[in-house]
């Protein structure tokens, strides 16, 4: 049985379980999988404070995202503005109250999308070893970079 974890082994990064999580979640519960995209993107960008700008692990508890795009000289919002507004439920109490489900899902899927772009960038940007790719069936798998 394929479960949560099973490509750790096959592409050695820490994160695969988190990936292949996002892969199960994506058509079911698509705001979910955009909400780990963001805690993966998050994790990726902090690791990359620790490598590069001596940030401690136990200091990093202090950054936002926003605050750690600005570290990064990344444009803020780049990764924090849709991130903030699902995280803090904004886009559902101002823009799908009062939508159906179909229109809520349909916005959802939009959101993931969107989420999956900013992770592939994220990983292509900043990320040490590995991008993130998206097959035709829309699963994200890791890859080598080729350096």
């Amino acid at each position: 049985m394929n479960t949560i974890g099973d490509s750790v082994d096959k592409c050695g990064h820490e994160e695969a379980a988190t990936l292949d999580a996002i892969n199960k979640l994506s058509k079911a519960f698509p705001y979910a999988a955009a909400m780990l995209a963001f805690v993966l993107i998050e994790r990726e960008l902090k690791r990359k404070l620790v490598r590069e700008r001596g940030v401690k692990e136990s200091d990093l508890h202090k950054f936002t995202l926003g605050r750690v795009e600005k570290e990064l000289r990344v444009s803020i919002g780049t990764y924090s503005s849709l991130r903030n507004e699902l995280m803090h439920s904004n886009l559902y109490l101002v823009g799908q109250a009062g939508r159906t489900e179909k229109e809520r899902h349909d916005r959802n899927l939009k959101n993931l999308k969107e989420a999956k772009r900013l992770l592939r960038k994220a990983f292509k940007d900043h990320a040490c070893g590995y991008l993130i790719n998206e097959k035709g069936d829309g699963s994200l798998v890791f890859e080598p970079k080729n350096f």
